[in-house]
């Protein structure tokens, strides 16, 4: 397994692959842990082998709790059944910190095939992209400005297409 705790959030440009899932969770707390202000995840089904782990959740807690007024974390899901009906630990944080953990849903109208099939994004510079279709194909940068701007204006465009569940908000009450 790789060392990703070493890489540094807006220093380090390497594009590691990620093997295998334990690798994609690893980068994915990595880069959740080093951002300041916001996350952006865009995700098929909040994939819980990655994003429902306690390591995760509680990097994206200490986000919000220490990152200010200005820490956000959008989550924006293709399909909420497996975690409505399951249980996910972001949904729980998300009912504690309202104002800064947002989630919204495609209807299957605006669901895009994209090549990635899901990403994560740290302060719009470090970027985690699991390929479409390729539960094992992910790579991880934790300095990809490039890369970062264009899944930003891509997640916005999403976003602003998307609407709040109401499985999940009705969690919210």
């Amino acid at each position: 397994m790789q060392d990703l705790d070493r890489l540094i959030l807006g220093k380090h440009g390497q594009r590691p692959s990620l093997a295998d899932i334990a690798e994609h969770r690893a980068a994915a707390v990595a880069l959740a842990r080093q951002a300041q202000r916001r996350l952006d995840l865009f995700t098929p089904d909040l994939e819980p082998g990655v994003y429902d782990t306690p390591e995760f959740c509680e990097a994206v807690k200490r986000l919000v709790v220490r990152g200010g007024r200005r820490a956000l974390v959008r989550i924006l899901v293709l399909d909420s059944r497996w975690a409505r009906q399951e249980g996910h630990r972001l949904l729980h944080l998300g009912r504690r910190h309202v104002s800064k953990v947002r989630f919204r849903t495609l209807d299957e109208e605006n669901n895009p095939m994209l090549a990635e099939g899901g990403f994560l994004l740290a302060d719009v510079r470090g970027v985690l992209v699991r390929l479409q279709g390729n539960s094992r194909g992910a790579w991880a940068s934790f300095h990809a400005p490039a890369q970062g701007q264009r899944l930003s204006r891509q997640f916005e465009n999403l976003w602003m297409q998307a609407v709040p569940d109401p499985y999940l908000r009705c969690l919210f009450l």
